[in-house]
């Protein structure tokens, strides 16, 4: 299942895993002068097929549900792949996800990969990587000066962050936000949901939420509790994804990411 939106010069679509008619889980890649960001979930035939011949793909990260149709399209098109040097290496050996997870994304076939080489040139614009750590280590977004643009992968998403993955290091993504909320931008265009109008205070509500989150966390560690009735009492008890996906998704998770990585909070 495909849907596709026009915004300007920027096509945005949105990859969709159904189990008998029901949305499982969606991922959003957008095409732009020729480039296109992400390429959602495995298995897209109507996007292969809905895109205009790519001169590149550019992945955020080497999740399951951004690169799905990389092989594809290299294999239709012979477009370049590429991603940063950490993205590139995890690519390589794509590790197999819980059924669950497998579930919702499928399975990712092989493809070859090559380092972004900082800077691309379109027919009408350029496109930038800037390295964004912290949702995982290889995670960058993509930016473009001329417009404005930034397609920040998993950085920004919509709502409250709750649960995370056990790749994430929190301070590290605190530390990414910041680093893009000093960019010039008019649109923020996310892997899931909707694009940002409003960019610079969605971005300081992120920060601030965050930070405000991990100065409690730290505060009640300190104070002699321990994670899970931090996490009890800060996010509440865990909700089904947590057991689907054996514990890699978890509120558990971003409370110990507070905790274990708060050395990187240093550097904030």
């Amino acid at each position: 299942m495909l849907t596709i939106v026009n915004y300007d010069n920027v096509t945005s679509f949105c990859t969709t895993k159904t189990l008998l008619s029901k949305k499982l889980f969606s991922a959003k890649c957008y095409q732009i002068d020729g480039f296109l960001i992400d390429s959602g979930i495995v298995g897209n035939r109507e996007l292969c097929s809905s895109i205009s011949p790519p001169k590149a793909v550019c992945f955020t990260h080497a999740h399951h549900d951004h690169i799905g149709n990389n092989a594809k399209i290299m294999e239709l098109y012979n477009s370049k792949i590429y991603g940063s040097e950490e993205g590139v290496r995890k690519a390589a050996s794509i590790e197999p996800l819980p059924f669950f997870l497998r579930m919702m994304t499928g399975n990712v076939p092989p493809f070859h990969s090559s380092i972004f080489p900082g800077k691309l040139e379109g027919e009408e614009l350029s496109l930038e990587m800037v390295h964004t750590p912290g949702h995982c280590d290889d995670h960058v977004c993509y930016y473009v000066p001329s417009l404005r643009y930034i397609f920040s992968g998993d950085l920004v998403l919509a709502g409250t962050t709750t649960w995370v993955s056990d790749e994430v290091n929190i301070w590290k993504a605190i530390a990414s936000l910041k680093k893009i909320s000093h960019f010039k931008i008019d649109i923020i265009f996310p892997g899931h949901g909707g694009p940002f109008h409003e960019p610079k205070e969605v971005l300081k509500q992120k920060i601030d939420n965050l930070m405000e989150l991990g100065k409690t966390v730290l505060e009640m560690h300190d104070g002699g509790l321990d994670e899970k009735t931090i996490r009890d009492k800060v996010l509440g008890k865990e909700e089904i994804i947590t057991f689907l996906s054996r514990g890699k998704l978890s509120k558990l998770n971003l409370v110990r990411s507070f905790l274990f990585d708060r050395k990187d909070a240093l550097g904030l």
